[in-house]
């Protein structure tokens, strides 16, 4: 049914299609509809679930996410994390990840039963990008099936996770060649991220998707949106995590 998008969006690169080249029958018209577009698109792309990025805008309504391949996921310290293009936003986030796999079965869960099954949390950046001219102009639902606009997510170093750690204000920093590119207020837009990932968790069981032990789960900016013009040191860091810092060429 959506052949056209699909195909379209398996060769593109960032900002190379027209929305308006696609006729309403190749868009998808529903939530179900763009998140099974997600899924044949890694298929499509030759990846494996490798991670999921989920996040809201505030406090009220459902989230949102996507699946992250395995192409798309990188160490930090990786030489291919290092590249950036003109088009491409940068922004900072927690991840986490579960000492568990979660199945279909695992859907009737409570919210405490998945969060005791926390087992690391850490540092990690954002590549956003669209494969769509516009962007964000864009079709909310059309972003959606372009994995939510993930370009690449880099994973800093891993820590044991620590339920008393200040996830409402971890006082994010983020420098581009000594400057500050925070663009938001320091906080995650639901506020405390943990309380998305009995979502994500739930999301996957009704999709059928195994959510495997230690996958990683991206769970929103602290930091804004950035999106850099230039090469540069790039510096970031929440309080009691040790600093990352990347080379962009």
């Amino acid at each position: 049914m959506f052949d056209t998008l699909m195909n379209a969006l398996t060769s593109a690169t960032c900002q190379s299609l027209d929305p308006a080249a696609f006729s309403e029958n190749d868009l998808p018209q529903t939530l179900d509809e763009a998140y099974r577009i997600q899924l044949a698109l890694l298929t499509a792309r030759g990846e494996q679930v490798a991670g999921w990025k989920v996040g809201g805008q505030g406090q009220e309504g459902d989230p949102i996410c996507a699946p992250i391949g395995n192409h798309h996921l990188f160490p930090i310290a990786d030489p291919g994390a290092q590249h950036f293009h003109t088009g491409a936003g940068l922004e900072l986030e927690l991840y986490f990840t579960f000492n568990r796999a979660f199945q279909a079965e695992d859907i009737d869960l409570t919210d405490e039963e998945i969060l005791h099954s926390l087992a690391t949390f850490g540092m990690a950046i954002e590549w956003v990008e669209s494969r769509f001219q516009a962007w964000p102009k864009v079709n909310k639902l059309l972003q959606l099936a372009d994995v939510q606009n993930n370009g690449a997510l880099l994973v800093g170093p891993v820590y044991p996770y620590d339920p008393h750690y200040d996830f409402l204000s971890p006082q994010p920093r983020l420098e581009l060649q000594g400057q500050s590119i925070l663009t938001g207020p320091g906080r995650n837009p639901v506020g405390d991220p943990r309380q998305l990932l009995p979502w994500v968790v739930r999301h996957c069981c009704r999709y059928g998707i195994p959510l495997d032990q230690h996958t990683v789960v991206t769970t929103g900016s602290y930091s804004g949106i950035h999106f850099p013009e230039s090469g540069g040191t790039l510096k970031a860091s929440f309080a009691g995590l040790t600093e990352i810092q990347l080379n962009l060429v």
